[in-house]
């Protein structure tokens, strides 16, 4: 430990001595203007801080105060006449200024405008331009019936029941599935009532072919061949007329839907397909 000490005395000493050799102390350094400026006006402030305070005179004997001015005296209140009269010149001078405003004059009697004659406008001309111009076109004399279109308008306030024509998914692709819902739509504008699309392996699985099957409401229900025979629980309730090529899941009348693929390849197979929904619909 002493020997640290002693080597850390030792680069001290060497340290000095080499600052001093390179930097011997003089009474004058190099500086740049804008420094030398700032350190003189720094040394002139110092030496102006450290200078004596000047000696006040002890002979210099200060001038009296003067006296103060007497307190004027209070205010005295108004007396209640002359503000009473102050109240009497506003108000009068109120009332000259309302009385020189001059409000118009209601009519002593009033006269109504006429009821004007309601002219029924003839489209006469109208119309035999349009069949001119466009004899392709049916022109419309009466306003069309909107007895559908107020109550399609209405079914919200009714809370939706047990559909009465409901289609059986298996698990079929996108594309599939859209033609699925695209027929639901044209049932529903069809029949006006609700139409769903349920999942059969969904009901397969919770045993719930009973429920829908005794529904009141429920009319018909779409299902493919295959799909039906994919279900064994599902499968039990199918029977058949053969004479009269009747299907059914239980009471429910079924109509069987050929291969999806087949109606997306020949789009003429949706047309038959359409002609039984509406007679099983219709009967």
């Amino acid at each position: 430990m002493m020997d640290i000490e002693k080597q850390f005395a030792e680069l001290l000493t060497l340290t000095q001595f080499y600052v001093l050799q390179e930097h011997p102390l003089k009474d004058w350094t190099f500086a740049e203007s804008q420094a030398f400026a700032y350190f003189k006006d720094r040394a002139i402030a110092q030496k102006a801080s450290l200078a004596p305070a000047p000696v006040i005179n002890s002979s210099f004997t200060p001038l009296p105060p003067k006296n103060p001015p007497p307190p004027l005296p209070p205010k005295k209140p108004p007396l209640l006449s002359s503000v009473l009269l102050q109240e009497e010149n506003k108000a009068a001078a109120f009332k000259e200024k309302e009385s020189a405003v001059s409000l118009p004059k209601a009519p002593e009697e009033w006269s109504l405008e006429p009821v004007p004659i309601s002219t029924t406008d003839s489209f006469e001309n109208f119309q035999a331009l349009f069949r001119k111009l466009f004899p392709a076109r049916t022109l419309v004399e009466q306003i069309p019936d909107d007895a559908e279109g107020k109550k399609k308008s209405e079914l919200w306030k009714h809370p939706p029941g047990s559909p009465s024509v409901v289609i059986l998914s298996f698990g079929e692709p996108d594309k599939q599935l859209l033609f699925l819902q695209n027929l639901a739509k044209a049932i529903e504008h069809l029949v006006q009532q609700a139409v769903e699309i349920r999942s059969a392996f969904a009901i397969e699985a919770a045993k719930e072919w009973n429920t829908l099957l005794q529904s009141q409401e429920l009319r018909l229900i779409i299902a493919t061949d295959a799909g039906i025979h994919a279900c064994p629980h599902l499968a039990s309730f199918y029977r058949e007329t053969p004479k009269q090529s009747h299907h059914y899941l239980g009471r429910i009348p079924l109509l069987l839907l050929s291969d999806l693929s087949l109606y997306l390849k020949e789009p003429k197979l949706k047309l038959p397909l359409w002609q039984a929904l509406c007679k099983m619909l219709k009967s």
